[in-house]
């Protein structure tokens, strides 16, 4: 998602949380910010992927490796939590 606060900077990230009043974003270098909707002028959602084009060029094979081994461990764990009705490790409180 990509934001324009009203001072005409622009923030992009993943959405972490929305309500009718805020909106929080996640950077892809890992930051939260929380925006209130009312300081915004505009806010879109991206249909490009958040993942580079050219990985595959940028990354040497050991990289690579390690991208693919985490992209399929994560999935196996999304949809274990799943199918046991858990919510996902970013939304679980720390007890």
């Amino acid at each position: 998602m990509i934001v324009q606060m009203r001072d005409g900077k622009e923030y992009a990230g993943v959405v972490r949380n929305e309500d009718n009043f805020s909106l929080q974003l996640q950077s892809l270098e890992g930051d939260f910010q929380l925006f209130q909707k009312s300081e915004l002028t505009s806010f879109s959602h991206q249909s490009d992927s958040l993942m580079p084009a050219d990985y595959a060029t940028t990354l040497n094979s050991d990289e690579l490796n390690d991208l693919i081994s985490f992209l399929m461990f994560a999935a196996r764990d999304a949809k274990t939590e799943a199918v046991a009705g858990k919510k996902p490790k970013d939304d679980e409180e720390e007890e």
